[in-house]
């Protein structure tokens, strides 16, 4: 007996053809930043020179600073996302709580005691958090109340637009919206 007769060979599809990506935008390519992380570390080395002079001049106004603050060394190792404006933010507000505790600690002596009592109580450290707390409350809110605001124009926008249009179409007719109307036999 004789073999089978062969299959024939199947014919292979041709690899369906992609369209070629669209060409990026300006606005869309990422620039790097030559040295960003250079920058960051000179900030830090210039806090840290400036921390140990502070602490060789008045060890407790530098105690005081070092405790209130903390949020603003940890926003600053920690932040990743938005850049450093965050940093900025939360040190800004964050220095406006501690700034009175500060003066309290100026007013009492800028002693070790007189530090020591001032971080005993808790409404310093309401006011040296609190003010940190609000940075990051309205860190959060201020995007979503812009949204917001900008939502709000955009509608009203759109609703005069659609009284001009409706006044264009009641003044010219339904062939300036587009909308030709049948001929007449």
């Amino acid at each position: 007996m004789s073999a089978p007769p062969a299959k024939p060979a199947a014919k292979a599809k041709p690899a369906p053809v992609q369209a070629a990506p669209p060409p990026r935008k300006a606005a869309d390519m990422v620039v790097p930043q030559p040295h960003a992380g250079l920058a960051g570390m000179t900030a830090a080395l210039i806090a840290l020179a400036g921390a140990g002079s502070l602490y060789a001049v008045s060890p407790a106004t530098f105690m005081v600073l070092a405790t209130g603050l903390t949020p603003t060394v940890v926003a600053f190792f920690f932040e990743t996302g938005r850049g450093r404006s965050v940093v900025g933010s939360m040190a800004a507000l964050n220095i406006a709580g501690v700034a009175p505790v500060i003066s309290f600690l100026w007013g009492r002596g800028d002693t070790m005691a007189a530090a020591a009592q001032l971080l005993r109580d808790p409404f310093m450290w309401l006011l040296m958090y609190g003010s940190a707390a609000l940075a990051v409350g309205l860190l959060w809110a201020a995007p979503r109340l812009s949204h917001l605001v900008i939502e709000a124009n955009a509608g009203q926008q759109r609703a005069r637009l659609v009284q001009q249009q409706l006044a264009l179409v009641e003044e010219w007719g339904n062939e300036v919206a587009g909308q030709l109307e049948p001929p007449a036999e």
